[in-house]
């Protein structure tokens, strides 16, 4: 292999001209942070019916809608006691 040869192709791939460097600063100026996914749950009610329980799109948000789905006694609580008889987890799983 000719390495002077592939160094300069990889440095003529990898370098970035002065004035892109100028744009990247007015990008990272803009740059805002990035956008949440944060799915909503459905509750039902003591009167039977199906309400909404929306969360901020924030991270603390994130974590919000993923400990009131998996809670006990939430939607998919009753699954977190089910993991230890799946047999992927050898062991014990606490429902904390």
């Amino acid at each position: 292999a000719d390495h002077q040869e592939g160094l300069k192709m990889y440095q003529s791939y990898t370098s970035v001209p002065d004035d892109l460097l100028a744009l990247r600063q007015v990008v990272l100026a803009q740059k805002q942070p990035r956008k949440l996914f944060v799915q909503c749950n459905t509750v039902l009610g003591p009167d039977g019916k199906v309400s909404l329980q929306e969360f901020e799109p924030t991270p603390e948000g994130l974590v919000r809608s993923f400990t009131e789905r998996f809670k006990e006694g939430g939607p998919l609580g009753d699954l977190i006691g089910e993991l230890p008889n799946c047999g992927q987890f050898p062991h014990k799983v606490s429902s904390a």
